[in-house]
């Protein structure tokens, strides 16, 4: 995954449910209760109806939105090379109006796999922003010539998800085994003093748990191990997406750790869309594979069903095809639930499940792998942890 988190639960809309009450008044009817419905309105994109149903076609104007825009936010699409090259213009008579006078008039994207270029671009001052940057670059350029990184805390929680559903980290006992034997500190090391330890599946700004699900605790890792089908130890294989130096440092650690219980772990890199292909299926699905979360609005929800209800198993999100019934009907009625501290204690009971089943590694939140030029003079103060990754260019002053 990237570390942009994706809106990955939907309320369901009932066909022909929206109506316009008055000018400024809509009203939503949805075909069961979703609790973090107002916080996904955020979410909602308009688009110019007249554009759209001129270009219907048999689905509603889909295709025709995957090469054309037909929207009403700040910024049009001047250039869209897929893969390459994306260019937006903004709107000088944007309806909203514009919160800066020295706002951005035109914003590229350009694709740039290599970090060696990212950096020497932030560097040059060819770009103004450069992301999925490694912590070492972002020690490195840290107050070099007004550059600065991005603030936290963050939303970001990154795990490592074990396959459950096939191969030895099927086993319960042997997840077990592994949680416990995991140097813990020596993850956390791995962004330079810039992670924060995961008590759970939940950044700490979303859960109440004080505690980690585990610590570090090598006897209790052996017992684990000694209950399992693999009592001698094991050989596993952890996958990592290329070119990401923390999630290779991931399997450095996992490496070291395991090897104290005598499991034996090899690291391979693949590229993201090809780990994704192998998902799908548990039989191909790796043993262990580490995964940035980001949210696209601040619920627990976003996290939990995503990652631990078994309809997303095989989805990119849970990739080790968890399942619990118990939690998924917790996750059910919890979504189902508006009042916010009846949804609380619903999440607290399926959470409490995890430790159990052991289905991930709960690591860090870690920082936001962003390298800022002295031009974007307000980054900071308008810096979000909601798709943090994801940058709001509207709200960006250029110099001054």
């Amino acid at each position: 995954m990237d570390k942009a988190g994706r809106v990955r639960s939907r309320a369901c809309w009932l066909p022909g449910g929206t109506t316009a009450v008055d000018e400024h008044t809509v009203q939503f009817a949805l075909t069961q209760p979703y609790g973090p419905f107002l916080d996904i309105l955020t979410w909602l994109f308009i688009v110019n109806p007249a554009v759209v149903e001129a270009n219907l076609g048999d689905d509603d104007g889909v295709t025709y939105l995957t090469n054309a825009s037909a929207g009403s936010g700040p910024f049009s699409i001047s250039q869209w090379r897929p893969g390459e090259l994306y260019e937006f213009t903004a709107n000088a008579g944007y309806w909203r109006g514009w919160p800066n006078e020295n706002y951005p008039t035109t914003v590229t994207r350009v694709v740039t796999r290599e970090a060696s270029t990212r950096r020497l671009g932030i560097e040059s001052g060819e770009a103004d922003l450069v992301d999925w940057m490694s912590v070492d670059d972002a020690v490195a350029l840290n107050g070099v010539n007004g550059i600065t990184v991005a603030p936290g805390p963050t939303l970001t929680v990154y795990d490592v998800k074990m396959n459950t559903a096939d191969g030895p980290t099927a086993d319960a006992n042997l997840r077990r085994a592994i949680a416990f034997a995991v140097d813990y500190d020596a993850m956390l090391a791995i962004w330079g003093g810039g992670g924060t330890r995961l008590a759970g599946p939940l950044p700490p700004s979303l859960s109440g748990d004080a505690a980690p699900m585990y610590n570090q605790d090598l006897d209790a890792a052996r017992a684990a191990l000694a209950a399992s089908a693999y009592p001698d130890g094991v050989a596993l294989e952890y996958v990592y997406v290329t070119g990401l130096e923390d999630e290779r440092r991931t399997g450095l650690v996992l490496q070291d750790s395991l090897a104290e219980i005598g499991i034996d772990v090899t690291i391979s890199a693949v590229a993201w869309a090809d780990a994704v292909a192998t998902f799908a299926d548990p039989a191909t699905a790796p043993d262990l594979f580490p995964l940035y979360s980001g949210t696209a609005f601040a619920d627990p929800d976003n996290y939990l069903w995503a990652s631990f209800h078994s309809s997303l198993a095989g989805n990119w999100t849970n990739p080790g095809h968890y399942a619990n019934p118990a939690v998924d009907a917790l996750l059910e009625q919890a979504r189902a639930t508006v009042g916010a501290e009846e949804r609380a204690a619903l999440y607290d009971q399926a959470v409490a499940l995890l430790p159990a089943d052991a289905p991930n590694l709960f690591i860090a939140t870690t920082p936001e792998a962003h390298i800022v030029g002295p031009r974007l003079s307000n980054y900071g103060a308008v810096y979000s942890p909601v798709m943090g990754s994801m940058e709001d260019f509207y709200f960006f002053a250029v110099g001054g």
